[in-house]
């Protein structure tokens, strides 16, 4: 019996602290909102419910996958991102709770979040009357 030496490509990662010869890998730099730094998300990957907290999986932007789960209130920042999820993927669980306060201030580019209700605790599941008219509406 032959054994072939396979290693699958979706096992492996970049490195950061090991660049090729000659590579240089510049910092990212994060965005500075309300005194805080925050990083860009680029997508929405997944959603998982976990005793009835929302939790996503994200694509950063400029970086390589990250294995990690987040609270939507990490993403409040980011409610377009979380309402194209939902339209692309309307089966899953959620969308959070505020996310129309969300979708509200993001678009009069208020940078002042923390003052919207739910900031704190975002990952919330939305009442089932409230998912309905949000698909209703399309988003």
């Amino acid at each position: 019996m032959q054994v072939h030496p396979v290693f699958y490509t979706c096992y492996l990662q970049k490195n950061l602290n090991n660049p090729l010869p000659g590579q240089e890998n510049p910092p990212l730099v994060p965005l500075v909102i309300n005194k805080s730094e925050e990083w860009e998300v680029e997508s929405v990957q997944a959603v998982k419910l976990v005793q009835g907290h929302l939790w996503y999986k994200v694509k950063w932007l400029g970086q390589d996958k990250d294995p990690k789960y987040y609270t939507a209130e990490n993403l409040i920042y980011s409610p377009h991102l979380l309402q194209s999820f939902y339209l692309t993927y309307p089966e899953l669980p959620g969308p959070p709770e505020h996310l129309e306060d969300w979708l509200k201030a993001y678009k009069q580019e208020n940078n002042s979040y923390n003052k919207l209700e739910g900031a704190s605790k975002g990952s919330v599941l939305i009442t089932i009357s409230s998912r309905a008219s949000f698909f209703w509406r399309g988003g």
